[in-house]
């Protein structure tokens, strides 16, 4: 993923490109949330997707599965995944640490 965003592209080791997403301008944080999953963000509210700055994609295609719908609106910040099929958001209005699932997101 470009340090400004724009692209999101799988790569294997060698580095040849597995597969592209180039549906939005992403962010650039974002990584595993499980080992089929990743989650990625956008820079800013999707306008066609309001509210929405997360996003679940199949890790070996890095189609999206579905944006992620926050109970409270969209989170700003990075997405800080932990591999577990959870992630963190933080708000930094509130000094609060969010612990989210995909069932929850």
């Amino acid at each position: 993923m470009e340090h400004y965003g724009a692209d999101l592209r799988l790569h294997a080791l060698d580095g040849t490109v597995l597969a592209e997403q180039d549906a939005y301008t992403w962010d650039y944080g974002g990584g595993f949330v499980d080992a089929g999953t990743l989650i990625a963000g956008t820079g800013v509210v999707h306008p066609e997707e309001e509210g929405v700055r997360h996003w679940l994609l199949d890790a070996a295609t890095l189609e999206v599965r579905w944006p992620v719908a926050y109970p409270s609106g969209a989170v700003g910040g990075l997405d800080r995944p932990l591999g577990d099929g959870t992630w963190l958001t933080y708000d930094e209005e509130g000094g609060t640490l969010h612990r989210w699932s995909a069932a929850e997101g």
